[in-house]
């Protein structure tokens, strides 16, 4: 099914402006949207949002508003997160971490420079900071920070999400009762034992940057032992319910590839074994019990593929969950 996403990075709208045939307007959209070494197909889009409002026809032959909002002849994309201007709470949070950097290397790092006006001058740090005021002072006028001006941070607020696994891992009630691992530990050895192709995925529909691997994991789990709607999930994680999807059918195709390769069958006398006496006595040739649930997924738009789509999830989530008789 061809994705409908927005190709611009950092954006996940849906729907939006094909590019145009023309190559040399063609290669302008793509230097524009900074994927110098892409190609895009006759699927690919750019959503409005990226363009202005001069880049739209505003009237048509016959001068009336137009019903449908079409682009000009020779209109590229310009509107992007990294051409938007700065906030002021952008800059501040600037500010704060280029404190924070200066704490840390106070032998390595340049000279950082403040004014009784609070002007910040920053030389030689890697990142552009605006500065908040016009009125520039002298560097030689300025006064070295010194250690009691620079606000503590370890009484800051944290910028972990609602729910995430940072929150979590302090406290093994809540660890079990939302993902089912008895531990942080327990969940680390469930990441471990994915190897390191965990922290190199190839997601569904896009590539995850805003949500760690950890955190990843923890709403996949989350999602296979309560059951949440992504509505929940994108409210409880900060992401949006698309980043939801795209994580948890990444994830479950992975963990079934990954898995999957694992001896779980004990043998016969092993269950027999470790089986309740009533059980042995009642269901003697009993090897395994097998759990399935399942979980709504997108589906294709094509009732055709609706059906093997589901079955498909639902068998790899019962592979997943078989659930042996050993303790």
């Amino acid at each position: 099914m061809p994705s409908t996403l927005c190709c611009v990075p950092k954006c996940s709208n849906r729907g939006g402006h094909v590019f145009p045939k023309e190559a040399n307007l063609r290669r302008k959209w793509i230097v524009a949207i900074r994927r110098i070494q892409w190609e895009p197909n006759k699927y690919s889009l750019v959503c409005s949002e990226h363009f202005t409002c001069n880049d739209y026809i505003s009237a048509t032959t016959l001068g009336t508003c137009p019903l449908v909002k079409r682009l000009k002849g020779a209109s590229v994309p310009s509107v992007f997160s990294w051409t938007k201007p700065v906030e002021v709470s952008t800059v501040n949070r600037q500010h704060r971490a280029v404190m924070r950097t200066y704490r840390k290397n106070i032998t390595d790092s340049p000279i950082l420079l403040l004014s009784n006006k609070d002007n910040i001058l920053v030389e030689d740090i890697g990142a552009e900071v605006e500065l908040v005021s016009e009125d520039v002072p002298d560097p030689m006028e300025c006064d070295i920070i010194l250690e009691t001006e620079i606000c503590d941070t370890s009484v800051q607020t944290d910028s972990y999400s609602y729910f995430s696994v940072e929150r979590l891992k302090q406290d093994n009630k809540k660890m079990l009762n939302y993902s089912g691992c008895e531990s942080y530990d327990r969940f680390l050895m469930i990441l471990h034992s994915l190897g390191p192709a965990a922290y190199r995925l190839n997601y569904y529909y896009h590539d995850v940057r805003n949500v760690s691997i950890e955190n990843q994991l923890l709403l996949t789990l989350v999602k296979l032992r309560m059951n949440w709607t992504n509505f929940v999930l994108a409210d409880m994680f900060e992401i949006s319910e698309t980043t939801v999807s795209n994580i948890f059918i990444t994830w479950v195709n992975f963990m079934y590839h990954q898995w999957k390769e694992i001896q779980i069958w004990p043998s016969r006398d092993l269950v027999r074994y470790f089986a309740p006496s009533d059980f042995q006595r009642k269901f003697p040739k009993t090897r395994v019990i097998i759990d399935g649930t399942e979980c709504p997924v997108k589906k294709p738009t094509l009732p055709s593929k609706q059906h093997f789509r589901h079955i498909k999830i639902e068998t790899q989530l019962r592979f997943l969950l078989v659930l042996p008789l050993v303790d």
